[in-house]
């Protein structure tokens, strides 16, 4: 009697768990509601805005022969070079790949499809697409509800997932496509049929083509599994593979073809990863010198402490049993969890630990399945979760956030306002947010050239030019700096004044306005 009523009280906390969770997304949402489309999404609008077919031949962007001689150019600081060069390029602001922020094309598709539906809308939809995405592959992965309950549970939590999957983004997609092709994966390992064979070929294609760390899961992945055949001393297995892996890159190659044939164009990845190398290694990795790597994990495990707990349990006592723990399952937390050290070295924004968080988090769920954990533990889990979960709704945000994305609203509504009363160009920081809802192009990028040291330069076609003087002789009616991630200090906003200038502080900018162009 008392076992029935236990598992009675279970299935009532699993009830709880996933309507909560639900909830908590949905109502997370909401918040968001009326906000203004953020510096990156603006981007993306203008990418996906280029159409289809721009999109999948890559003609307005770089081709990979020019990219490559403006980069060695750049390299070895030939100015002259850079000159003639950059004279026969697509116009910088228009160039897809820079639009897409040097990240692949697939999530465009998706984006694409969605605007055609609703304009308005587009960014919500996708939010609930990536829900019933993410929903489906744990259902994929995970034969028990209790277990789909669970693992669905504890990601529809996370802050992190949350606020990812609510913008336009490219790592949200990366989480799901990152789980149907370590599906696809395990599926071909066990049964190499010709269907499993293709359907690793599509998901490879569609890894590569949903964002340039792709590089990262396959081959974490693989160096795993080639350790694992080697230690084992199964060599002659892995030999074996030889032949059906260079079939598998042949129909990589043709589903890329397929899904964007200006891939082999415009270079992809490649271009991609040349500009991360110069970001890091050429330009003083000036982008991540503020990133704490050991602050931005201590940060998701507190955010994610019921989680962080259980996967330290599962590493420390099922990972010791190899026996007992599925290669695929060992391989894909592996993998993910090397991502995460591996990414946490460059994370300026929660969004890029999710993939990780996503693929973690099943790969434990298979793991506590493959065990079969008795109703106690399975029950203390569920509870922990929900006691997360509650304090999650207690402490989040909601009517603060809203409140905020009121105030962006009502300070678009000022700078626009501003723009259109005088006939003088505005220096602005994410100068392009202001031209889309200001539907003009009087607003100039302002460039700091360096994070850590910010100056006053604009960017004019691949060339930055200081504006010092401009800003002095009172060219701009305004210029507008972003607070957040920008390090101007007392002695550049006393310049802005001292040359002339109002400071209006917004809630994300600061506005220094001409004080002979102020209305009383």
């Amino acid at each position: 009697m008392l076992a029935k009523v236990f598992k009675y009280f279970y299935a009532g906390i699993l009830v709880l768990l996933f309507v909560g969770s639900i909830a908590f997304f949905l109502y997370s949402l909401q918040s968001r509601a009326n906000r203004l489309l953020s510096w990156d999404e603006v981007h993306y609008l203008e990418a996906l805005k280029k159409g289809f077919w721009a999109n999948w031949t890559e003609s307005q962007t770089t081709n990979f022969i020019q990219f490559a001689q403006y980069s060695w150019a750049k390299a070895c600081k030939d100015s002259v070079q850079i000159a003639q060069i950059i004279q026969k390029l697509p116009t910088e602001e228009q160039d897809l790949h820079i639009l897409r922020h040097f990240h692949p094309v697939l999530p465009i598709y998706i984006w694409l499809l969605i605007y055609q539906i609703s304009p308005s809308h587009w960014v919500e939809i996708q939010s609930f697409l990536l829900l019933i995405l993410l929903l489906g592959l744990i259902c994929l992965y995970l034969q028990t509800w209790e277990l789909r309950i669970i693992v669905a549970s504890l990601l529809l939590t996370s802050n992190y997932l949350n606020e990812t999957y609510q913008i336009a983004n490219f790592h949200s997609f990366f989480s799901v496509v990152g789980l149907f092709f370590f599906y696809c994966l395990q599926k071909y390992l066990l049964h190499k049929d010709v269907k499993n064979r293709i359907l690793l070929a599509f998901s490879i294609a569609c890894l590569i083509l949903t964002l340039e760390t792709y590089i990262f899961l396959i081959a974490f992945s693989a160096s795993s599994y080639i350790m694992n055949w080697f230690i084992r001393q199964k060599s002659t297995v892995f030999r074996s593979y030889f032949q059906e892996v260079i079939q598998i890159l042949a129909l990589v190659v043709v589903f890329i073809s397929i899904l964007q044939i200006g891939f082999w164009r415009s270079g992809g990845s490649f271009k991609s990863w040349a500009y991360y190398v110069y970001r890091i290694f050429f330009a003083q990795n000036d982008d991540y010198q503020t990133v704490s790597w050991i602050g931005v994990l201590q940060h998701f495990a507190l955010n994610h402490l019921v989680f962080s707990i259980c996967l330290v349990i599962i590493s420390v006592v099922f990972l010791q049993k190899n026996k007992e723990v599925s290669l695929h399952i060992q391989v894909m937390l592996m993998t993910y969890t090397a991502y995460l050290f591996l990414i946490a070295i460059f994370t300026v924004h929660t969004s890029y630990l999710v993939p990780a968080l996503v693929g973690l988090a099943v790969g434990c769920g298979q793991i506590i399945e493959q065990n079969k954990l008795n109703l106690q533990l399975k029950t203390g889990v569920a509870i922990s979760i929900l006691c997360e979960l509650a304090w999650h709704f207690y402490y989040y945000p909601f009517q603060k956030t809203l409140q905020q994305n009121q105030q962006a609203q009502q300070d678009m509504a000022f700078v626009i306002r501003l723009a259109q009363s005088v006939a003088y160009p505005i220096l602005a920081d994410g100068n392009h947010v202001f031209n889309f809802y200001a539907q003009s192009q009087q607003f100039k990028q302002l460039r700091t050239m360096s994070l850590l040291h910010p100056d006053f330069y604009e960017r004019i076609h691949y060339r930055n030019f200081n504006r010092r003087h401009n800003i002095q002789q009172k060219e701009y009616a305004a210029v507008i700096l972003l607070k957040e991630m920008r390090n101007y200090t007392t002695k550049d906003f006393n310049f802005l004044i001292n040359a002339g200038y109002h400071l209006v502080e917004l809630q994300d900018y600061r506005c220094f306005i001409r004080k002979d162009l102020l209305r009383d």
